[in-house]
């Protein structure tokens, strides 16, 4: 009799894990609808600017963007709430040369908050900025690593 109580326990946990798990992804469906990120290139002096993103599961492939080009993509964020995509940028300064940054670019613990459904980042000389959905304007988010 005993055996028989392990497993309508085993059998409940099992059920109640799946139920759970299907409960989150129609929450996270309903709540975080398709997240897009757009990435400017905001260089002065008509600088193209090199970027390359990609997360865990996406390559996103290296781009070459012209002066207020942009690069956009749409996703959703996984169940557990773990979605990150990172960026690596390089353009070349007035005196040719070259600077490049790897940062994250999106991830859902930070971002969300911050963007909402739609993130866009302006790309500067001075660093990567974030524009704030609530209209409070830009967020200095990383400046560009010293050579």
């Amino acid at each position: 009799m005993g055996s028989g109580n392990s497993n309508f326990k085993f059998i409940f946990l099992f059920v109640f894990m799946a139920v759970s798990s299907v409960g989150v992804t129609l929450v996270n469906g309903i709540i975080f609808d398709t997240i897009t990120v757009f990435v400017q290139n905001d260089l002065e002096n008509n600088q193209p600017l090199t970027v390359h993103c990609q997360s865990r599961d996406d390559d996103l492939g290296e781009h070459e963007l012209a002066h207020r080009q942009d690069i956009h993509w749409s996703f959703h964020i996984d169940v557990f709430q773990w979605t990150r995509f990172w960026c690596s940028m390089q353009w070349s300064n007035s005196t040719g040369q070259i600077v490049q940054g790897t940062y994250d670019i999106y991830f859902v613990r930070r971002d969300w908050r911050l963007c909402g459904d739609n993130c866009y980042w302006s790309i500067r000389e001075s660093g990567w900025y974030l524009y704030h959905k609530d209209g409070e304007g830009l967020y200095f988010m990383y400046k560009w690593p010293s050579n």
